[in-house]
């Protein structure tokens, strides 16, 4: 049976070298990335020229500044950080198809049975190393153990076990409080730390800490998530000699296009939903998805959508691989045009692909009914090809509805009736007639009265205004006279 390897990737400073990558900063320039804590701005991470200036990490923007008045400093974004992550997993997956993704910094693969595929164990690290300048990388025969090596950069022992037992006690990534314990009892390293009775560590600190111990030596396996498995339906190609120029790129999407459009159409399949994936020599991937109106398989149409995309990918120094994934299929039964040999519907598709594949996926949609009577909840986007049935209105609705109400100020003769006159937005507008009230009550699935807001203050008065300059607005009132929080109006869309 072939021994488990695996291959744990630390990137130290993630948040720095995304941020450097993206093009945002330069390694020459001292920046930190900074969160705000109990309402003070406290650096996170830093540059290595922040570091180099004696800054320190949790120290404030202020005292930084202070000392480095040139201090470059960004919010920290951990889920963009995790995104950028994800991206550069997808990207391993050249090298292992089981990949998982540990924010903020690390990255495991399993190489069992791949090594093959990239020559030495040697081989693997040192080509790995000049794509990812400043990762640490470790092989070990468990991912416990590999992730342990490549945060204390342990690339490839020669003792497994005795070079774990060497490494600080913080490498089993211990809870801080247990790890704190422990300190205060001398023990600090990895070896010490296997000679503690198991028993006793258990009764004292629960069963985490032995269970992190045995899957770093391996008696007990460890569960990861791996990134998502390849859809069924991809297509891809390594190219020895990088693919530089927008025609090589377009001929090899378009050899990868006509395999793929093959076997969907042998399943009775078409494309809803494309992406296109570039592997650069620089470890980074760009890529560009491509939506559909509706299922397709046409490869001259496709061509030609993909002909508009290549021009936003930059193949830096070279594309080394491509691959070409439907991300949604559906169901596509052949059909008969008509006689004069027009297809309408083929043609509005097509229109839409065009138009969502240039202003971005999604961007083109159809407004449906939704099942709510609250008027900001009572519509939803569906596709643009599909067919929404309206229900009869038997309230009038305005033809203009904010997204948000906007709160406006009244002047009303009688507190439960209709304004005479109301300031929006700094103008002034005097109240010639007015009809309503409409009362809607809230959705009581949603939102349930309490105390601090009782049911007045769910319940809206809807009133038609129209004013001396001819304008008609729709307005409402929330809460009732006479209750503890005071009504309040607002504007929510106008008929003219």
């Amino acid at each position: 049976m072939e021994q488990t390897l695996w291959l744990a990737i630390a990137l130290p400073g993630w948040p720095i070298r995304r941020l450097i990558k993206d093009g945002l900063a330069s390694p020459d320039q001292a920046f930190a990335t900074v969160t705000s804590h109990a309402g003070q701005r406290r650096l996170e991470t830093l540059s290595s020229r922040a570091a180099q200036a004696g800054l320190k990490v949790g120290q404030s923007l202020s005292q930084a500044r202070a000392i480095l008045p040139g201090l470059l400093s960004f919010p920290a974004t951990p889920a963009e950080d995790a995104q950028a992550l994800t991206r550069l997993g997808l990207w391993c997956q050249a090298y292992s198809p089981l990949v998982a993704v540990e924010p903020p910094d690390m990255i495991l693969l399993d190489m069992t049975g791949a090594l093959h595929l990239h020559g030495t164990r040697q081989a693997l690290l040192a080509g790995l190393a000049a794509r990812l300048p400043g990762a640490q990388l470790a092989l070990a025969g468990n991912a416990a153990r590999a992730r342990a090596f490549a945060r204390f950069g342990v690339s490839e022992p020669v003792d497994e076990v005795a070079a774990l037992a060497a490494l600080p006690l913080a490498s089993l990534g211990l809870n801080e409080r247990v790890e704190a314990a422990l300190r205060r009892l001398g023990v600090r390293r990895v070896g010490q730390f296997m000679r503690l009775d198991r028993g006793e560590l258990t009764a004292r600190f629960g069963t985490a800490p032995v269970r992190l111990l045995d899957q770093a030596m391996g008696r007990l396996t460890e569960i990861l998530r791996f990134l998502s498995a390849p859809p069924d339906w991809r297509e891809s190609r390594h190219y020895p000699e990088p693919l530089l120029h927008a025609e090589a790129l377009l001929h090899a999407l378009g050899v990868l296009a006509h395999i793929l459009c093959t076997r969907l159409g042998e399943a009775g399949l078409g494309l809803r939903l494309l992406q296109a994936q570039f592997f650069r020599a620089d470890a980074q991937m760009v890529t560009f998805d491509i939506g559909f109106a509706a299922a397709m398989r046409d490869e001259i149409r496709l061509a030609r959508l993909m002909a508009g995309k290549i021009e936003t990918i930059d193949p830096g120094f070279g594309i080394e691989r491509i691959c070409l994934a439907a991300l949604e299929v559906a169901p596509l039964r052949e059909r008969q045009s008509g006689l004069d040999g027009a297809d309408d519907s083929n043609r509005t598709a097509a229109l839409i692909d065009n138009l969502s594949n240039r202003l971005g996926v999604g961007k083109i949609w159809r407004i449906a009914p939704a099942p709510s009577h609250v008027p900001e909840r009572a519509v939803m986007k569906q596709g643009p090809l599909d067919q929404p049935v309206w229900p009869v209105c038997e309230k009038p609705r305005p033809i203009r509805l904010l997204s948000a109400p906007q709160r406006i100020e009244v002047v009303a003769p009688v507190p439960d009736h209709p304004p005479v006159l109301f300031r929006w937005r700094g103008a002034v507008h005097r109240v010639r007639a007015a009809t309503g009230p409409e009362r809607i009550a809230r959705e009581w699935w949603r939102h349930e009265p309490s105390a601090e807001r009782p049911e007045a203050e769910y319940l809206r008065d809807y009133y038609q205004l129209e004013t001396e300059a001819g304008q008609r607005f729709w307005v409402f009132r929330t809460g009732l006279h006479g209750f503890a929080a005071a009504p309040r109006w607002f504007l929510h869309g106008w008929f003219s």
